[in-house]
């Protein structure tokens, strides 16, 4: 007869040694985790059209080809626009820069009058040095990066393996489940199976909901900026729309960059004003429209456990940890509410 300790002390062995394993491999891991997600997305649109009779791995090989296809062509129209806006960046960096220098010791000696005029030239000195040594930086960083491969290996993998993990979990997506459905333990099946139910409510309404959000937002901010006029418009709508899933980050990045440039780019103040209405109305758009439509109230996520959980996914596993940690955050919520409730039914909470 196995203890309740013994049965304890195994799990916390389990979950200790797989994560473990997680770690040892996490480099090799983004396409497969991209792949689960995606199958995961997908997977009710599959559903829904093997209602109609159709054979799941026809339904299931369409259902791919399609939105691979989508993500391709959205790939093939933004990249070489994306590409120009970054060259474009980097030809008028030399202008941005001789801005800010030449602005710097009057914005200096006007806001800190504590400041000797004669370390004026010293400040300017300073900044171009700095400048240059972030931009060294920089391109030493790329280039390391691109020489070694890692990038075109990582794109790669995304774009041959990705494809191929979604489409044989989304095939076999019922008989995955009900596998695991037959390994539970009998005296705990009922319980996991309903943290399940939720847990899948929990990430219906949070992942696929908030991707929705972020697409719309994303065209809506590209769009907005891009009828503005602002330099690199594009690129800084779409950054932060996607980046809107991290709350408060998406807005207050893009706010900021964009009044940057356009500080640099706009000498009077009717540009100003449509900004800060652009990023009103997208604020108001999605706060209080499309994550209650779309999201729902239901989720019980709160912002500051989603940043703590990506912040710790960056740091523990980079950017396949950032993806994970959404979906992981989502199922430790759940998990941690049902242990609650259960702790308030215990005798430890009652005594």
């Amino acid at each position: 007869m196995i203890t309740d300790r013994e049965r304890a002390l195994f799990w916390i062995i389990t979950f200790v040694l797989f994560c473990l394993f997680i770690h040892s491999v996490h480099s090799v891991l983004l396409p497969f985790v991209v792949g689960i997600m995606v199958a995961y997305f997908l997977n009710p649109s599959v559903d829904r059209l093997e209602r109609f009779g159709l054979p799941r791995g026809l339904v299931t090989a369409l259902i791919i080809l399609v939105f691979f296809s989508v993500l391709i062509l959205i790939g093939f129209f933004l990249v070489p626009l994306l590409y120009n806006q970054a060259l474009e960046f980097f030809r008028k960096l030399p202008d941005y820069y001789e801005k800010i220098r030449s602005a710097l010791p009057m914005l200096a000696e006007e806001y800190l009058p504590f400041l000797d005029s004669r370390q004026l030239p010293n400040l300017a000195h300073l900044s171009k040095d700095s400048s240059d040594y972030v931009l060294k930086f920089g391109t030493t960083i790329l280039g390391s990066l691109w020489l070694s491969g890692m990038l075109v290996l990582d794109l790669l993998a995304l774009l041959v393996i990705t494809p191929i993990v979604a489409f044989y979990l989304l095939r076999d997506w019922h008989q995955i489940v009900l596998k695991l459905n037959n390994l539970l333990p009998a005296s705990y099946a009922k319980d996991v199976r309903s943290q399940f139910k939720e847990i899948d409510k929990t990430l219906s309404g949070f992942i696929r909901g908030q991707l929705n959000v972020c697409i719309i937002m994303a065209v809506f901010y590209a769009t907005a900026l891009s009828l503005l006029r602002l330099d690199f418009g594009l690129i800084i709508g779409i950054a932060c729309g996607l980046l809107i899933f991290i709350p408060f980050v998406g807005v207050l990045f893009g706010a900021a960059v964009a009044f940057i440039l356009a500080l640099l780019q706009f000498d009077s103040l009717p540009p100003f004003i449509i900004l800060g209405l652009i990023f009103l109305a997208g604020q108001s758009l999605e706060a209080y429209f499309l994550t209650p439509k779309l999201v729902g109230k239901k989720v019980g996520l709160h912002p500051v456990w989603v940043i703590f959980g990506m912040l710790c996914g960056g740091a523990l596993l980079g950017v396949t940890g950032i993806i994970l940690s959404v979906p992981l955050t989502a199922i430790i919520g759940v998990l941690t509410r049902f242990f609650l409730a259960r702790y308030r039914e215990s005798d430890l909470y009652k005594a």
